[in-house]
């Protein structure tokens, strides 16, 4: 039988782009646990790595993930190590959801559309439920940027995303009706709790 790590690392031959990195993964796990939450939405399945890390190591017997690009969709269903995931190949943001509530929501979506996407994620959080977004830095990414490294058309689109950013946590900061913790942990993570 596949281990979790076998899958991770054959996930990063499909998809070189780092999947959750084990300390945001082990965060979330803990918050997962000390609340016992059994049902989360996941918004972004990438290869599904963080869909399997959570099903594996917490509380949680059912997760929903979507995935809108249809190779990474594929493969992380293709691939599952558990029987907990419910693999949906829709674009969240412009497609039809499973109508239900759920106590938590991670996004791991189009950073450029968090904004957006984390609108939507609201109608679907129960009371008291909390949405945790992750890469909220980006530090891999303003490290390339500072350093230059980049051809002009990638700065523009980098100072665009990092722009993007900045608005998606001023809209953040400005909501009343939730908890808001910002944690330095991998490219950044933030808790959002309804109050």
């Amino acid at each position: 039988m596949e281990t979790l790590k076998d899958y991770y690392l054959k996930a990063l031959e499909f998809k070189p782009q780092h999947p959750i990195d084990a300390e945001t993964a082990n965060f979330i796990c803990d918050f997962i646990n000390e609340n016992k939450i059994t049902k989360m939405l996941e918004i972004g399945s990438g290869v599904g790595y963080s869909a399997n890390y959570f099903s594996l190591n917490s509380t949680i017997f059912s997760i929903d993930t979507y995935e809108k690009q249809f190779g990474f969709y594929l493969y992380a269903k293709r691939n599952s190590l558990s029987k907990k995931i419910n693999f949906i190949y829709e674009d969240f943001l412009n497609g039809n959801v499973i109508n239900n509530k759920y106590p938590l929501i991670f996004i791991d979506a189009s950073k450029s559309k968090q904004t957006e996407i984390f609108k939507k994620a609201l109608n679907y959080l129960t009371d008291k439920g909390v949405i945790i977004v992750d890469n909220i830095d980006l530090k891999r990414v303003k490290d390339k940027y500072n350093s230059s490294n980049l051809s002009l058309k990638s700065l523009k689109s980098t100072e665009k995303l990092i722009k993007k950013l900045e608005e998606f946590k001023n809209y953040l900061d400005s909501l009343n009706d939730l908890i808001v913790t910002y944690h330095e942990i991998g490219d950044g993570i933030v808790v959002c709790q309804k109050r």
